[in-house]
C-alpha cells in the first residue's frame, strides 16, 4: 500500500493515514513506520521523537545492503523499555529501495501462536533468536531473556535466563553448541525441578530455533504405551511474503501424531 502510496505521488499526510489505520487495526502491533529513504525522516503510529536520520541506522543500513524482509532479534526498546521484536522491509519504487515499512511486534503476540501449537501437542515450546534470546516461551515471565550463556551481557536489557554464570554456562552450554553448530538432537534438562528432554529445529532463513521440551513423565507414558514416535514434530516454520496489505506472517505448520 505504502509502495503504491509513493509511486502514485501520494503526500507524507496520505502515507501518516495509512500507518495509523492499520496499526489502529492490528492490536498485536506496538507501531507501525515508515523510514523515508529521501530525507532520513521517520513517521510513526502512534507517533513518536525520533531525532535522527532514518537512513544511518543499523536497520535501514542492513536493509540497503540486502533488501529484503528481515526480523530483528529480541531487543529493549530505548523509549517503551518494553522487550520487543520487530519486522522489517524494503519499499521499492520504480525498481529501487525509496524507503523502508516496519512493525515493532510484542512478544506477547507470538506467545497467542505458541499457546495454540501447545494445545495439540505433549510438548512444551520455546522460540529463541537468531542469538539465542527467548522471544517466546512457556515459562512465566521468561520472555525477552537471553538462553545462550555466549552472549551473556551482550545486549543491553536483555537479562539471562539464570543469574549464577557459572550455573548458567554449565547448564545450558548446550544452547551456546547448538548456536554454534553443534549440539545434541535430544537434550535432557531440568526447569523448576521438572525433568524434560528437548529437540530443536531451525526456522529457515533467520537461524531462529524452536525448542519441543516433553516432561519425561510424559515421555515414559508414551514409551510404555508405544507411541513415543512422532507424537510431535514441528513440521515447518517459516516466514513468507503475503501481499501488499500485510506483508510478513509467521507460520508454523505442524503435526500432531498422537494416538498412532
Amino acid at each position: 500500500m505504502v509502495s503504491n502510496q509513493i509511486k502514485n505521488g501520494d503526500s507524507i499526510k496520505d502515507i501518516q493515514k495509512t500507518l495509523e489505520a492499520f496499526q489502529k487495526n492490528n492490536e498485536d502491533l506496538i507501531s507501525v513506520y515508515y523510514m523515508d529513504g529521501s530525507d532520513g525522516s521517520l513517521y510513526a503510529s502512534p507517533q513518536m521523537d525520533f531525532n535522527q536520520d532514518a537512513r544511518e541506522t543499523k536497520t535501514y543500513t542492513q536493509l540497503t545492503e540486502r533488501p529484503e524482509t528481515k526480523w530483528m532479534d529480541v531487543y529493549k526498546d530505548g523509549g517503551s523499555g518494553m522487550i520487543m521484536t520487530s519486522v522489517v522491509t524494503p519499499v521499492s519504487s520504480d525498481g529501487k529501495m525509496a524507503g523502508a515499512l516496519g512493525y515493532d511486534i510484542d512478544l506477547a503476540a507470538i506467545g497467542k501462536m505458541r499457546s495454540t501449537i501447545e494445545k495439540d501437542s505433549t510438548s512444551n515450546l520455546v522460540i529463541l533468536d537468531s542469538q539465542g534470546f527467548i522471544v517466546s516461551s512457556f515459562m512465566k515471565d521468561m520472555d525477552g531473556k537471553n538462553m545462550n550463556p555466549d552472549k551473556s551481557g551482550m545486549e543491553e536489557g536483555v537479562e539471562d535466563f539464570i543469574t549464577d554464570t557459572d550455573r548458567f554456562s554449565s547448564e545450558f552450554k548446550w544452547v551456546a553448541d547448538m548456536y554454534n553448530g553443534g549440539g545434541k538432537a535430544n537434550q535432557p534438562l531440568t526447569l523448576d525441578g521438572e525433568d524434560y528432554t528437548g529437540e530443536w529445529s531451525t526456522v529457515p532463513e533467520v537461524n531462529w530455533k524452536v525448542l519441543a521440551l516433553t516432561p519425561d513423565n510424559i515421555q515414559h507414558e508414551l514409551k510404555t504405551c508405544g507411541k513415543i514416535k512422532n507424537h510431535f514434530r514441528c513440521h515447518e516454520c517459516h516466514f513468507e511474503n503475503i501481499g501488499t496489505n500485510q506483508f510478513i506472517i509467521f507460520e508454523c505448520i505442524y503435526r500432531s501424531c498422537k494416538g498412532r
